[in-house]
C-alpha cells in the first residue's frame, strides 16, 4: 500500500480568442499519433451523454486535456504507463510530437498574439524531490518552467497563481484555483496557458446579421441573430449524411468547421457516426464552392468533470493503491483525483473569442449539385476550432439551443 500520499493539482489553462491578423505558416508538423489522438478525445467528448448531454450546449478542448495527460504519461511507470500507452497512443514519440506541434503553431507571426505557455507551481517542501527528467520534459517540450511556493500559505499561494493565470490569458480568466484547492496534501499546480487572437479572413459586417429561427434539440424554436453571408470561395462538403463548412481566419492557418446533420436527422443520431477519422475525411475532401452561409451568433460557456472520462482512460492512474508515478519523484507517491474542465466561446461578425482551462488533481498516493450551395445552420450541429495545416482539434463543441 502508499504511504504519506501526497496530492498534485494540475491545471492547463487554454486560451483562445481571435482578432488579429495571422499568415500562413511554411511549418508542418509529421502527423503521427498525437494529432490523431487528440481529435480522437474531440469526438470521444462530444459523444459521451454524461459530459455532454442531450440537447444541451457543450464544449471541450481536447488540446488542453492532453496536455497534463503527457505530462503524467512522462511522470508514470509500469503497468500505469501501458495503460497511458494504450488509452492515447503515447509513446517514445511523444515528447518530439509535442515540441513538434508547439514550435509549428509558435511559427505564426508575432502580430497573431499567439502564446503557449506554463508554469508548474510546486509546494517548496518538496524541492529537490522532482526528478530531472520530469522536469526537463516540463520546461523543453511543455513550455513549462518551475516555481516554488509555501503552500502552507494557501490564500497568497493561490493569489499568484491566479496572478499569472490572469496576465498570461490578458485577464480574461482571474481566478482558476481558490485557497481551499491548496491543502497541505497538495504537492503542485501545473498551468498551462495558450492564447490566440484573429478575425474572419472575410470579414461579416454589421448588415450580415439577422434574426432567425433556430430548431433546437429541445424542439423549441428560438428566433436568435445569424451571421449571413454568400462566399463566392468556401471550402465546402457534403455526402448524404451532412454537409460542412471551413471558415477560414485571417491568414488561413486557422479555421472554424461546422458539421450539419442532413435535415430530419437528429444531432444525437449522427454523433455516434462522427470519429477522428471522419473528421480527417471531410477535410480531405473539402472543395471550394460557392455557398451561401448562415449560422448562429452565438455564446457557450461550459464547465465539465471529466474525473469520470479520466478513470475510463486510465482507471489504475485514478486508484490510490494501484498508481504508479514513481517517475516524477522516483516513488509512488501520487494517483489521478479530480478532472474538471471549463469552457467557454463567443462567435461573433468580427471573429471567434474562445477559453479553456483542464486541472487534473493528483492525490498523494449527398444533395443533387447546384451552382450555389445553401448552408444553413438552423438546427443542432457541432463545431469545431482547428489548425489547417496539421488538422488538430483545439476546440470541439456541440450546438443545440441559443442559452
Amino acid at each position: 500500500m502508499v504511504i504519506g500520499m501526497k496530492k498534485i493539482f494540475f491545471i492547463c489553462l487554454l486560451f483562445v480568442f481571435l482578432c488579429s491578423d495571422t499568415t500562413t505558416s511554411n511549418a508542418r508538423v509529421i502527423e503521427k499519433k498525437l494529432t490523431p489522438t487528440i481529435n480522437r478525445l474531440a469526438f470521444e467528448m462530444l459523444r459521451d451523454e454524461t459530459l455532454s448531454p442531450k440537447g444541451q450546449n457543450s464544449l471541450f478542448s481536447p488540446y488542453s486535456f492532453a496536455n497534463p495527460m503527457a505530462a503524467l504519461y512522462l511522470g508514470s511507470a509500469n503497468e500505469t504507463k501501458n495503460e497511458f500507452e494504450q488509452a492515447f497512443n503515447f509513446d517514445y514519440t511523444t515528447k518530439l510530437e509535442f515540441k513538434e506541434l508547439k514550435d509549428s503553431l509558435d511559427s505564426l507571426p508575432d502580430k497573431n498574439e499567439w502564446t503557449d505557455v506554463g508554469r508548474c507551481f510546486a509546494n517548496q517542501i518538496g524541492k529537490g524531490k522532482l526528478l530531472h527528467s520530469f522536469v526537463d520534459f516540463l520546461a523543453n517540450f511543455l513550455r513549462t518552467d518551475l516555481v516554488f511556493l509555501d503552500f502552507n500559505k494557501e490564500e497568497l499561494t493561490a493569489q499568484k497563481i491566479n496572478s499569472w493565470v490572469a496576465h498570461a490569458t490578458k485577464k480574461m480568466i482571474n481566478q482558476i484555483v481558490q485557497k481551499e484547492d491548496i491543502t497541505p496534501d497538495t504537492s503542485m499546480i501545473l498551468v498551462n496557458a495558450i492564447h490566440f487572437k484573429a478575425p474572419w479572413q472575410d470579414k461579416f459586417l454589421q448588415k450580415d446579421i439577422q434574426k432567425l429561427y433556430f430548431h433546437a434539440g429541445t424542439g423549441e424554436r428560438q428566433q436568435i441573430p445569424f451571421l449571413i453571408k454568400s462566399f463566392t470561395r468556401l471550402d465546402y462538403y457534403e455526402d448524404e449524411a451532412c454537409s460542412a463548412i471551413s471558415i477560414p481566419y485571417e491568414g488561413r492557418r486557422i479555421a472554424f468547421m461546422i458539421i450539419l446533420p442532413r435535415e430530419g436527422h437528429k444531432l444525437s443520431d449522427f454523433l455516434p457516426t462522427m470519429t477522428a477519422k471522419t473528421f480527417e475525411k471531410i477535410c480531405s475532401k473539402l472543395a471550394t464552392a460557392k455557398v451561401d452561409v448562415s449560422f448562429p451568433r452565438f455564446k457557450t460557456e461550459f464547465k465539465s468533470d471529466l474525473t469520470d472520462f479520466t478513470t475510463s482512460l486510465v482507471p489504475r492512474a485514478t486508484n490510490a493503491i494501484l498508481a504508479d508515478f514513481s517517475y516524477i519523484t522516483g516513488k509512488r507517491d501520487y494517483y489521478i483525483g479530480k478532472v474538471i474542465q471549463k469552457a467557454a466561446i463567443d462567435v461573433t461578425e468580427e471573429g471567434t473569442e474562445a477559453s479553456a482551462a483542464t486541472s487534473v488533481q493528483m492525490l498523494a498516493m449527398s444533395a443533387p449539385p447546384r451552382d450555389t450551395r445553401i448552408f444553413c445552420a438552423n438546427r443542432p450541429f457541432i463545431y469545431f476550432i482547428f489548425d489547417v495545416d496539421t488538422k488538430t482539434i483545439l476546440f470541439a463543441g456541440k450546438f443545440e439551443k441559443a442559452d
